[in-house]
């Protein structure tokens, strides 16, 4: 683990952040994103349909290696790479 590389590039949370539910971080973010509104609308529309409906209430923190695989192998066998990408 890289911890330097994550907070240069902006990857890593705190523990203390990290205890927030996925939703309402991922709202945050969604709000400091400077991106054209057709990028914000596609990402809330990933956000509501695949994310939210599995993660949001997970704790960022509770999100490890091997449940976001298992999630992210379920979204591969039902929607294509550049969809799950």
């Amino acid at each position: 683990l890289d911890r330097e590389s994550d907070v240069r590039n902006l990857r890593h949370v705190s523990r203390h952040s990290g205890r927030i539910a996925t939703k309402p971080w991922s709202l945050t973010w969604l709000s400091t994103m400077d991106l054209d509104p057709t990028s914000i609308n596609h990402d809330r529309k990933i956000l509501r349909a695949q994310i939210w409906p599995h993660w949001g209430s997970t704790p960022l923190v509770e999100i490890t290696t091997h449940p976001y695989k298992a999630w992210k192998n379920s979204l591969e066998a039902t929607y294509s790479a550049n969809y799950v990408r």
